[in-house]
């Protein structure tokens, strides 16, 4: 009896509950959550061999690393070599002569570089097949020994979608002739940019270089961070890639020596969206977003996509009633934002608000939803009057009393 009493507690008795496990991918998502949080992800390589697989990926991703450390890195990479492939994004601070070799056998899966600073040094180690995964490229600080180097790093990176240049110098400005064969051999890809952004230094080098070539060139978003006034070459290379803008962006920066530049005066030659000088057109059909710097005017009668526009920086002396006149001579139907910055030692009294509400309040725009200002402070030095915020409002209220009353008038 005893015996058949034993062996009915064993058959009752129950297991206790397993602890339940999520899932990696589960586990993963919560590891993504510290992605910012760099110490944290050092102590969760310790846990397990697939937590750290995966936060080191996270760690890989984005690398920094300044010229006096690139060694070191490559000496790691060599010794691991499966944390090269998770480098998506690196950003290189100095001379970059051992480039070539790392990008292609230890970090076959990058996307975007960015490099800094200092001289280029010897770029021919960088072959296409190195750089052909490479989409996003920034060149910031870094000064080129000679055009033809310049020309042929750049022709190097095939597949990019994204090409920023600024503060680029070239040290000896001797130009390459065009019809040469190694000029030929540096001619750009057919390249289909989202984003091109050009500083005034080397500007002209590589507006002469994509408007040499043949090669299709298609940008969805230029941007101009400065210029001089003569806009001659962005003319021509607004009229090569007119057809596939959608976004264009004027410079705030103009770079001519002081003295030269009235910002009450209308800089001429003007920047042509579409004119080609002759008085004729080229239509730009796509372009949606227009935002226009000081003392700029831009045709856009044949703009019929056009959806915002922006008069960024400041208002003093800008044509704003012509750039307004001229927009208005065609049905712009898309047209639903426009937006403003104000300083507060603009003379706002100056700008002809009424004559402006009464533009965008009529029957060429009707989808006009939304007119925006931005109200900033003044400058240090400007020598101009500061006004309170709330008077520059009532400034622009009473004189765009039409908009005012439908509601669409906004401050920032």
């Amino acid at each position: 009896m005893s015996g058949l009493l034993r062996s009915l507690r064993r058959k009752c008795r129950k297991s206790p509950p397993a602890t339940p496990i999520l899932p990696l991918e589960l586990q993963f998502q919560i590891i993504d959550d510290f992605t910012s949080d760099v110490p944290t992800l050092h102590d969760l390589c310790r846990v397990s061999r697939s937590w750290a697989a995966h936060a080191q990926s996270i760690l890989f991703r984005s690398v920094t690393i300044k010229w006096h450390n690139w060694l070191t890195l490559l000496e790691h990479l060599k010794a691991n070599p499966h944390l090269g492939t998770h480098v998506v994004s690196l950003r290189v601070w100095g001379q970059i002569d051992v480039i070539g070799p790392a990008l292609a056998d230890h970090m076959p899966n990058l996307r975007e570089l960015d490099v800094q600073d200092r001289l280029f040094g010897r770029i021919e180690v960088v072959s296409p097949a190195k750089c052909a995964s490479i989409v996003r490229l920034r060149l910031d600080g870094r000064a080129f020994a000679d055009t033809e180097t310049m020309f042929s790093f750049l022709s190097r990176f095939v597949h990019l979608k994204s090409l920023e240049i600024s503060r680029c110098p070239i040290k000896e400005g001797v130009p390459l002739n065009a019809g040469s064969m190694r000029f030929k051999r540096m001619l750009h890809p057919p390249w289909n940019l989202n984003y091109l952004a050009l500083d005034e230094y080397p500007q002209s080098a590589i507006v002469q270089w994509l408007l040499s070539s043949n090669e299709e060139l298609v940008v969805d978003h230029l941007r101009i961070l400065a210029r001089r006034k003569d806009a001659s070459a962005l003319n021509a290379l607004l009229r090569k890639i007119g057809g596939s803008i959608r976004r264009l962006d004027l410079p705030s920066t103009f770079l001519d020596p002081p003295n030269t530049f009235d910002p009450f005066i209308f800089v001429n030659p003007p920047v042509y969206l579409q004119g080609d000088g002759t008085g004729g057109y080229l239509f730009s059909p796509s372009l949606q977003f227009l935002n226009v710097g000081p003392a700029d005017m831009i045709f856009t009668a044949h703009c019929i996509a056009l959806e915002h526009l922006t008069f960024h920086e400041r208002l003093r002396g800008h044509p704003i009633l012509a750039q307004l006149s001229q927009l208005s001579s065609t049905h712009h139907s898309s047209l639903s934002k426009v937006s403003f910055t104000i300083h507060s030692d603009d003379d706002c009294t100056r700008i002809a608000w009424n004559d402006i509400d009464g533009l965008l309040a009529g029957n060429q725009f009707p989808r006009l939803e939304r007119v925006v200002f931005d109200v900033l402070g003044a400058e240090l030095d400007s020598g101009y009057k500061a006004r309170e915020e709330g008077e520059v409002r009532r400034i622009i209220e009473l004189g765009m009393p039409v908009l005012r009353n439908r509601g669409v008038l906004e401050f920032f």
